[in-house]
């Protein structure tokens, strides 16, 4: 919320509202503090949340912020809305998570990759570099399709826009499908704002990593699999290949040791020799949670193209 406040943006323009799921610490209060619309949200779940702010907020941008995501400079909402007011063809604008040097050690190696993918998802998405069509003053133009597809779930967008593939029945906001799903429609074009940034506290230590994929996996993807539209899933024999290749050489250890010390030499942060443990304990877990889920089986045999 103060970095919000402290945005050099017209605060005349800005509507923050906050999606409340029952909280009983000090939230509603810091939230009237910065004069910030409440609206509860009895179900509580996140996804259901940033769906209840969508319909429950009024301005002609959009994007949702989590709890514990904060804006790292006063010029961030002046970077992400300036490509939208050059191109009108633009659906929305997004950006990079950064490192900052005073979040635990985990964190910061996470917040090195572009979209804080752990490491057997950056084998399975589509880098942000390969949807980059042309590069404009303060922005990169990015085309969304079917085969360049990021896991961007941090967008803002125009509401005019979003508004076209979410139906008045719908009980999720699925962040990473609504690229998808406007794609499919047409609208792929996206700004792409590297230099803002966002700072993510998402996780402290390996306890707290390991139940937020474990939950993300069970709950979040399996659960809902028919209904997602974001996929995972490796596109060509090539690809499957590399997730093999990875599974393999993380179970070897030193080829993911050796990475580990490059990132640290090429970030000069400690932080990266967590690419060993993190490596080796999540791509294990992922096969153990979806060998021992019915869903997750059915995961594993699509994996082998037709």
């Amino acid at each position: 919320m103060q970095s919000i406040a402290t945005q050099n943006y017209p605060k005349n323009l800005v509507e923050v509202t906050i999606v409340d799921g029952g909280s009983t610490d000090s939230t509603l209060d810091i939230a009237r503090k910065f004069q910030a619309r409440i609206v509860p949200n009895p179900q509580r779940g996140a996804e259901i949340g940033k769906l209840v702010g969508f319909r429950q907020s009024h301005s002609e941008l959009f994007m949702y912020l989590d709890a514990d995501i904060t804006l790292p400079r006063g010029d961030w909402l002046s970077l992400m809305i300036a490509p939208l007011v050059r191109d009108p063809e633009l659906v929305g604008t997004f950006t990079r998570f950064t490192v900052n040097r005073h979040h635990p050690a985990l964190n910061r190696y996470l917040s090195y990759h572009e979209l804080m993918l752990d490491p057997i998802l950056r084998i399975l998405c589509t880098p942000i570099k390969n949807t980059i069509s042309s590069k404009e003053a303060g922005y990169d133009v990015c085309i969304f399709t079917s085969d360049t597809m990021v896991a961007a779930g941090l967008i803002l967008y125009r509401r005019k826009k979003v508004s076209l593939v979410i139906s008045p029945s719908e009980d999720y906001w699925w962040d990473i499908d609504i690229p998808v799903r406007l794609s499919k429609i047409g609208q792929r074009k996206f700004g792409y704002v590297e230099n803002a940034g966002l700072f993510h506290l998402t996780v402290e230590n390996m306890r707290q990593l390991i139940a937020k994929k474990r939950w993300m996996i069970k709950y979040s993807f399996l659960s809902h699999q028919g209904a997602r539209e974001f996929s995972y899933l490796p596109r060509s024999k090539r690809s499957v290949l590399a997730l093999i290749g990875w599974v393999v050489s993380v179970n070897f250890v030193l080829p993911i040791a050796i990475q580990s010390i490059v990132q640290v030499a090429r970030n000069r942060d400690v932080a990266c020799f967590y690419h060993v443990p993190v490596s080796f304990i999540l791509t294990d877990s992922y096969i153990f949670w979806f060998l021992t889920n019915t869903k997750g089986r059915d995961f594993f045999r699509r994996l082998i193209p037709q």
